[in-house]
């Protein structure tokens, strides 16, 4: 019997640590793929750049293209990256003090509400 229970509790274990991790790795991927959509829409190019496609994907692309650019169009280059990425990174950091606000209300609702019915049921 001791031994099912130790199996059991390793199992338990177990999941809950995988769980944990796809967890986190869910959220790292969201977060990523949120920020890598929001560096996109707000990466705006001059008409007159010629760069290529790719810069629009991340910041280290637009800063490995720099190296072959002259200076001026690699300046304008830079800003652009730079700029986009602030604002990849402030509207994320928002979103996710929004989402963090929003559940906090949710769980203090709950709780609120749960512990008027515990009381009511005690009286």
């Amino acid at each position: 019997m001791i031994r099912i229970k130790s199996a059991a509790l390793l199992i338990a274990a177990s999941i809950e640590e995988v769980a944990y991790e796809i967890r986190g790795a869910s959220g790292i991927a969201i977060i990523g793929s949120m920020s890598a959509l929001v560096y996109t829409l707000a990466m705006k190019l001059s008409a007159g750049l010629q760069v290529p496609d790719r810069v629009r994907d991340s910041l280290d692309e637009a800063l490995l293209t720099v190296e072959g650019l002259p200076a001026q169009a690699a300046e304008v280059l830079k800003t652009a990256g730079r700029t986009a990425f602030d604002q990849s990174f402030y509207t994320i950091l928002a979103g996710t003090i929004l989402f963090v606000v929003i559940a906090a209300a949710i769980v203090g609702f709950v709780g609120a509400k749960s512990k008027k019915r515990e009381t009511a049921i005690h009286s």
